[in-house]
């Protein structure tokens, strides 16, 4: 009999639920570090807790957004906070960016929803 050959390949999300990615962005306020926990991971959609710190403000907000494996962008748009900041004249920023070949880097823009 024919026998229909088929070949699948396995497509990996750069993000695993629990990943820490770490690092900063510069603002007209200075460098600000910032961290991304990844909380949920459902085929490309993610979710990730944004935080960050900046002298004596520190605080976290949801993002989520969907990983497109062909161009290895994904957008993290703001959905709430989590810790508020204490201060005034802080918002939720989202990230839209890259995630590098060897998924050690996830690099990109800061933008207001």
């Amino acid at each position: 009999g024919h026998h229909n050959t088929f070949f699948v390949a396995r497509i990996p999300v750069p993000f695993l639920v629990g990943d820490l990615w770490v690092g900063s962005y510069t603002a007209p306020q200075g460098v600000t570090d910032i961290n991304l926990s990844v909380r949920t991971v459902q085929g490309h959609d993610v979710t990730a807790l944004f935080a960050f710190k900046h002298k004596a403000v520190a605080a976290s907000f949801l993002v989520k957004g969907i990983f497109d494996h062909n161009n290895r962008q994904i957008s993290l748009h703001p959905m709430a906070w989590v810790e508020p900041p204490k201060t005034d004249g802080w918002q939720m920023v989202g990230l839209t960016g890259v995630v590098a070949q060897d998924n050690s880097m996830y690099s990109g823009q800061l933008f207001i929803s």
